[in-house]
């Protein structure tokens, strides 16, 4: 069984706000990503990644990654980082209409 959990998607400036904090430089976050993070702390690992994010019922993201990845399995600014599905959306529809 799937454990749930519900998170926060974060701003893009917000999510590099805080990666900022433990890199100690300038981060950015690519646009094709989101960013999640929730309080208490929940955090995905490694063997989640593929795992959905939805909002409403609807797929929104597919985890990627927990970042910084070089720290503590829990600690509490880590964030969530997941592919964008609504980024690919326009590809991911031209390939199941006209190449399946």
């Amino acid at each position: 069984m799937m454990e749930t959990v519900d998170v926060t998607i974060l701003s893009r400036n917000a999510c590099e706000q805080r990666l900022q904090v433990f890199f100690q430089r300038n981060c950015r976050i690519p646009v094709n990503n989101l960013c999640a993070a929730a309080d208490p702390v929940a955090l995905m690992s490694k063997g989640n990644s593929g795992s959905p994010v939805l909002y409403n019922g609807q797929l929104i993201g597919i985890h990627k990654a927990t970042s910084p990845s070089n720290l503590a399995q829990y600690s509490p600014g880590k964030v969530n980082l997941f592919v964008s599905v609504d980024y690919y959306r326009e590809y991911i529809t031209d390939v199941l209409q006209n190449h399946t």
